[in-house]
C-alpha cells in the first residue's frame, strides 16, 4: 500500500475532481488516500459487502456487474483509466451494502479514497458534492438505457451491437471471446448466445471457431441494429 503523499504529485492531475479541492482538502486526500494494484480477476467489492473505499482507476479496467441466484450475469458498466467507480460512491453515501460486484478485468492500478475522506469532501465542499451528484445522475441514465435495452430490444439486435462494439474495442474483426463471456455481458444463457451465433454463421455474417469469432459481414450486422 502506497500513500498518495509518497507518490508523484502528477497523480493528482489524473483525478477528475482535483481542481474542485482547496489546499487543505488536497492535503487531506494526500495524507489518507493510497495506491494499490490488483491482477485481473480480483474482486474489489463483492455483492452484499460494505464499501470501505471509493476507487479511481489510474490504469486498467474494472467491471461492475450483477450475479443472479441462477448464476447468470449482466454487466452494468466498466470503469476505465481516469474514471471513478460510481457504485462504490453510492454504497458509501447510502451506508448500504454493495448491490453488485466490482472486479478487475485487467491488471489495474487504483487510487483508494477511504470512505471517511470521501464523506468529508461531500459534506464540506459544495462544488465537489455537485460534481458527484452529476456523475451519479449520469450513471443512473446509463442504467436506465441498459434496462430499456434488456427489456425492449431483441436478442439478435443486442448480440449484433455487442459484436460490433467489441470489434471496435479490440480493433480487429477476429474477436477472442467465448460464448460464456458474451452471455455474461448480455445477461442471458450461454445456450441462447450459441444458438444465435450459429444462426449468424448460417447467414454468413461471421465464422465461429474455438474461443474466436470472425466478423465477415459487419454491414449486415449493422443493419440488424437499425
Amino acid at each position: 500500500m502506497i500513500k498518495l503523499k509518497d507518490m508523484k504529485e502528477d497523480i493528482l492531475e489524473i483525478l477528475p475532481f482535483t481542481e474542485l479541492l482547496n489546499a487543505s482538502e488536497k492535503s487531506m486526500l494526500m495524507e489518507n488516500a493510497f495506491e494499490t494494484s490488483y491482477p485481473a480477476g480480483k474482486f474489489l467489492v463483492e455483492s452484499g459487502s460494505l464499501c470501505q473505499n471509493v476507487y479511481v482507476v489510474l490504469e486498467g479496467l474494472i467491471r461492475i456487474y450483477k450475479l443472479s441466484e441462477e448464476g447468470r450475469e449482466i454487466t452494468y458498466y466498466r470503469v476505465g483509466s481516469g474514471e471513478t467507480c460510481l457504485f462504490t460512491m453510492g454504497c458509501i453515501l447510502q451506508h448500504q451494502p454493495f448491490d453488485a460486484a466490482a472486479e478487475t478485468e485487467q491488471p489495474s492500478r487504483l487510487l483508494a479514497i477511504p470512505s471517511y475522506v470521501f464523506e468529508a469532501l461531500m459534506d464540506g465542499n459544495p462544488k465537489f458534492r455537485n460534481y458527484i451528484i452529476r456523475r451519479l445522475l449520469e450513471t443512473i441514465t446509463d442504467l436506465m438505457m441498459l434496462t430499456e435495452e434488456v427489456t425492449f430490444h431483441s436478442m439478435n439486435r443486442r448480440l449484433a451491437a455487442f459484436l460490433l462494439k467489441e470489434s471496435q474495442l479490440q480493433k480487429k474483426h477476429r474477436l477472442t471471446i467465448t460464448h460464456e463471456a458474451i452471455s455474461q455481458e448480455l445477461g442471458t444463457a450461454r445456450e441462447v448466445v450459441s444458438r444465435m451465433l450459429k444462426e449468424f454463421e448460417k447467414k454468413d455474417l461471421l465464422a465461429l471457431s474455438r474461443g474466436k469469432i470472425l466478423i465477415k459481414d459487419a454491414e449486415s450486422l449493422e443493419s440488424l441494429i437499425e
